[in-house]
């Protein structure tokens, strides 16, 4: 299984095992109050583990994000590249497709893969589909609203986020 992206949606991004031990979608951490509306949680698709979006891997070989970030996610106007890590029970999952839309992503993204794979029954099978998605160009990404959207086997979750 390979990801396929289209450069008119754009790669992905993931977030899961955070959201679900950092209290993501009690309550809001927006500088702009606590009045704010608390985001929704995210719902993971079946035969996902873990889904996390972050600025960078902390190496290429064990493909794990630095520092993941949790709900409402927000970059800084200042980011070049978002990772993600999408983790799922190769047993279960038949097929998986990411995408990443948004306004400023003209011209192009790149996506460096950060897959692993593990043995079943003497077979290689996927397991995580990970990658740091950054413009052609090389520059940041525009300020804005982005969105991946993870689709397993069918069933679709998006993870929007500012750039700001």
């Amino acid at each position: 299984m390979r990801h396929k992206i289209s450069s008119s949606l754009l790669v992905a991004f993931l977030l899961a095992d955070v959201l679900a031990n950092t209290g993501c979608g009690e309550k809001s951490n927006s500088p702009n109050g606590p009045n704010d509306t608390p985001p929704k949680p995210i719902v993971l698709p079946p035969g996902v583990t873990k889904l996390v979006l972050g600025k960078a891997f902390n190496n290429q070989q064990d493909c794990e994000i630095t520092e993941p970030f949790s709900l409402p996610i927000r970059f800084p106007a200042s980011t070049t590249q978002v990772a993600y890590q999408l983790v799922i029970d190769p047993e279960k999952v038949q097929s998986v497709q990411i995408s990443l839309k948004g306004n400023g992503l003209e011209g192009g993204i790149r996506t460096v893969y950060c897959d692993k794979f593990v043995i079943i029954l003497g077979s290689p099978r996927q397991n995580q589909y990970g990658g740091t998605v950054s413009r052609l160009n090389g520059n940041a990404f525009r300020t804005g609203t982005y969105a991946f959207t993870f689709t397993v086997d069918g069933n679709s979750v998006e993870v929007p986020f500012d750039v700001q």
